[in-house]
């Protein structure tokens, strides 16, 4: 096909269009991807060479300062995925404070207020007014969050505690050997997980931190998970059942009476056998915490006043009774090692 020089105009202005079209659709339209927030401190405080840095998948990829005066920072990303926030100072040790914020292509994401932690803070005044301010203009005013710090004990030694809002973690600390303290934890509420490497995860839930900390020392203890019959880890509960069957000689009430008797010294028998084999930690059971036969007549007294229990009668006078025990919290498991034999190990 012979092109002349009009065809050639056309095809030149056709060209044009699309790569202009293909450029407003695409990289002349497209908005950066940031994360951008404020560190919440009181009005008149400034917090010099502080830096906000973008991790992903483990690796810093952008960062950008903080401002000193109003506390905020804009970090421009280089692609999407689920990041980490980091804050670094000269006079604190990198801490990641907030953590799993998913960003999409183009998406401008906010951040929630975070109070700075006092240590980077060049002055401290006692008002307590601050301003909330976002990527773009001031939302509101509220009250500076003051901060406390938490403290208390854990097994097994070097455990993981963290200061849970929600989904959203606070704060978070390992112990050293069986103590821990957690500094820079804002008043309010929160649930408190601790965990370790084989051992079963536990929650202390709505703890009031106040200005003098958690208002009690806390003392969380974790067992290691290994595999007993009749303990399920996931529902955090250890579950007996024994079976009694009617005696065809007596009276069907009084038959029935007794195979509930029956029924109930068989689950009260296998619990305590489940219970004994419990670790406290890997290759040392329950037992362990006493000498002799002590241990096990302990759990014995212990299972007799713990758990819930229930009872099904069948038709043809037999009986089943199931008895569950938790393995954390009130009357469980764990209550009674504190409680009993605390001070054993």
């Amino acid at each position: 096909m012979k092109v002349t020089a009009r065809n050639h105009g056309v095809w030149v202005i056709g060209i044009v269009i699309l790569l202009a079209l293909a450029c407003a659709m695409s990289a002349c339209s497209k908005r950066p991807t940031t994360i951008s927030g404020i560190l919440l401190f009181t009005q008149g405080q400034l917090c010099q060479d502080a830096t906000v840095v973008a991790v992903l998948e483990g690796a810093e990829v952008s960062e950008a300062p903080v401002d000193p005066t109003s506390g905020r920072f804009l970090i421009t990303l280089p692609r999407a995925g689920t990041y980490s926030l980091r804050l670094k100072h000269p006079k604190i040790t990198p801490v990641d404070f907030f953590v799993d914020i998913p960003v999409k292509k183009g998406n401008q994401v906010v951040t929630d207020p975070y109070p700075a932690p006092p240590e980077i803070l060049a002055s401290y005044q006692t008002t307590n007014e601050a301003s909330i301010v976002d990527s773009a203009h001031v939302t509101q005013e509220t009250k500076v969050v003051p901060l406390a710090t938490i403290k208390g004990t854990v097994h097994p030694q070097g455990a993981t505690i963290r200061v849970l809002n929600g989904d959203r973690v606070v704060a978070e600390g390992q112990a050293k050997g069986s103590m821990f303290e957690i500094a820079s934890v804002p008043v309010g509420t929160y649930d408190i997980e601790y965990s370790a490497q084989g051992f079963a995860t536990i929650y202390h839930r709505k703890v009031t931190v106040s200005t003098g900390g958690a208002g009690r020392e806390l003392n969380a203890y974790l067992l290691f998970m290994s595999a007993i019959d009749g303990v399920n880890w996931q529902k955090g509960v250890a579950v007996a059942t024994g079976q009694g069957q009617a005696n065809p000689t007596v009276p069907r009430n009084q038959a029935t009476q007794m195979a509930c008797q029956s029924a109930r010294a068989k689950a009260y028998r296998d619990m305590t056998d489940t219970i004994i084999q419990i670790q406290v930690e890997p290759g040392r059971p329950i037992t362990s915490l006493s000498s002799g036969e002590g241990m096990k007549f302990k759990v014995e007294g212990f299972i007799q006043s713990a758990g819930a229990i229930s009872e099904t009668k069948n038709k043809d006078g037999s009986c089943e009774v199931t008895l569950q025990i938790p393995l954390q919290g009130p009357g469980s498991v764990v209550n009674f090692i504190q409680k009993k034999i605390g001070r054993e190990h």
